[in-house]
């Protein structure tokens, strides 16, 4: 099975538990199981599925060459176990004494990963710390198999896009004499298992990944979720990093759980349901005069549900003729941090005399539907929802907003739901307004067409029942009547999505501006593929990562 030396052992051996498991860990596989190369050596395993737990008895020898001698070497190793995968820690436990409540001591000598190929073979990867030796055995079983289930399906449950990336923390780094040990937490909601990978920064933006040859324990894949991983780098022998000649830099470690979410799953996500029940929510008066609670209530609402998803929830206040406004915003960070960001927009005010459920607790529906969806993932460009407020009295929110962006915030694109809730589809009451209808206006400005381009695309590829009348703007006083137009006046791509308001509906700014006249349908597809317009270009990625404190050497 195993001979470890007593010798001082000078050369550091690697292992990274690179396993696959062919099926899933389950209380048949308790039993003894041993290597049938070695003799008088062996394992007891002990599967709990009420905890998936598992629990291992490793018997085996240390033995001397010089002297040929020979003495029992007994650890014990215990761990979680995902699907097909165990990750354990060994344990060597001395003082002890015979049919005796003495009191030992446990200590930590090393760690392990096993996984089975069948419910007859498996393979043992253990690194032993406290004789720098790291190997690989494989398993056969000795006990007979009484129950063992041979089937493993580690997919998500869900075949949607309800799949968080994994979460890298508290990172600490440590520089031991011959190598740097990182230790961290990695948390996945779904409990995944991630890939994790090193990247040394420096300098300005220059990076180094790390070789898994010079690397141990807790890294490449599958390492499970759980907290207190750890990973030793043997970094005097990485000639790669040798050659940089730096004595500062920073570690990055990244976990990739391999959850691949197609765009159409991402689309398909969206929920006409949750889009309802936020509409029945705003619906109702909100203005700043007329009736400032219901404007409160919704400022409140619109907070809370940002506050439920993985945002910085911040408001934007202002004072306009007397009073205050807020905008609401959730920011979705980019990982990695970038100052590139894409915004989603609705105003949530109402004249005096609406309850405006078109106009425009639709558009703030969409967006704080395209925030539940999108903010699932990590992104390579930042993503600002924003809802605005007095933008009935002349986009004042938003003006506020463009006049007072940071510095280094460049923004890419902007998509500003205003009205997307009504279709006219023959009913009398709408057949001679203009734009009797039951597309979506995709109105873009005279300079950029990416954004517009991409959502017609988006449009005609996932959600191809929804019509898209793509407008450009011509100078129309009417095309700059909403939250986009101080965007267009800063050079941004911004896209204004309406059901065409008063050249549509007849409940403009009237008080039957209530939910039974909308087109929840339709709303749908609009919010469907403005989320797959950003998913696409703010690039949407299921890889979580985290950097160290800087390191001297």
């Amino acid at each position: 099975m195993l001979r470890i030396h007593r010798l001082i052992i000078t050369v550091v051996l690697f292992l990274s538990f690179n396993v696959f498991a062919a099926i899933n860990i389950n209380p048949g596989l308790t039993g003894a199981w041993y290597n049938p190369e070695t003799s008088g050596q062996g394992f007891f395993i002990d599967a709990i599925a009420e905890n998936q737990q598992l629990f291992i008895g490793w018997f085996t020898y240390l033995s001397n060459p010089q002297s040929n001698e020979h003495q029992w070497y007994w650890l014990t190793a215990h761990g979680n176990y995902i699907d097909g995968v165990a990750e354990l820690t060994l344990v060597k436990t001395t003082n002890g004494q015979f049919d005796m409540a003495t009191t030992v001591e446990n200590t930590v000598v090393g760690h392990a990963s096993i996984s089975f190929d069948s419910c007859l073979t498996a393979v043992f990867d253990y690194q032993l710390d406290e004789f720098n030796l790291a190997g690989q055995i494989p398993l056969t079983r000795l006990s007979p198999d009484v129950y063992c289930a041979e089937n493993l399906n580690s997919e998500p449950s869900d075949p949607l896009a309800k799949n968080f990336p994994p979460v890298v923390s508290q990172v600490v780094i440590t520089q031991l004499n011959n190598a740097i040990q990182i230790e961290y937490d990695l948390t996945d909601s779904e409990a995944d298992r991630s890939e994790v990978n090193l990247e040394v920064l420096y300098g300005l933006n220059s990076s180094y990944s790390l070789p898994v040859t010079y690397l141990s324990g807790h890294v490449g894949y599958p390492v499970l979720n759980g907290n207190n991983k750890t990973i030793y780098w043997d970094y005097l022998n990485d000639s790669g990093f040798q050659d940089l000649q730096i004595d500062q830099f920073k570690l990055k470690i990244t976990a990739d759980d391999k959850y691949v979410s197609t765009l159409q799953d991402i689309i398909d996500s969206v929920s006409e349901e949750r889009i309802i029940e936020d509409i029945q929510a705003i619906e109702g008066i909100r203005h700043h005069q007329a009736f400032p609670m219901g404007l409160n209530n919704t400022r409140n609402y619109i907070k809370a549900e940002m506050s439920k998803h993985k945002l910085l929830v911040e408001e934007q206040t202002f004072i306009h003729l007397g009073s205050q406004g807020v905008n609401i915003i959730g920011t979705l960070n980019a990982q990695p941090a970038t100052d590139e960001v894409y915004i989603i927009d609705g105003h949530y005010d109402t004249v005096s005399s609406t309850p405006g459920a078109d106009d425009n607790a639709s558009g703030t529906a969409g967006m704080l539907e395209a925030m539940r969806v999108l903010s699932q993932f990590n992104t390579m460009k930042n993503i600002k929802f924003i809802a605005f407020d007095k933008e009935e009295l002349g986009l004042i929110g938003s003006r506020y907003h463009a006049a007072n962006l940071n510095q280094n915030e460049l923004i890419k694109g902007l998509i500003n739901f205003e009205m997307i809730g009504y279709t006219c589809s023959g009913q009398p009451e709408c057949v001679n307004f203009p734009n009797a209808d039951t597309s979506i206006y995709n109105i873009k400005s005279s300079f950029a067409n990416t954004l517009s381009e991409t959502f017609v695309q988006i449009g005609a590829t996932h959600v191809p029942e929804l019509k898209i009348t793509a407008v450009t703007d011509d100078g129309d006083r009417n095309f700059r009547r909403s939250d986009h137009a101080p965007f267009w006046d800063l050079g941004v791509d911004a896209l204004f999505l309406t059901d065409g308001a008063n050249f549509r509906t007849p409940h403009y700014h009237q008080t039957t501006d209530k939910l039974g006249t909308l087109d929840t349908t339709f709303t749908t597809q609009v919010v469907k593929t403005a989320v797959g317009t950003l998913a696409t270009l703010a690039q949407i990625h299921h890889t979580g990562y985290a950097v160290s404190d800087t390191l001297e050497l």
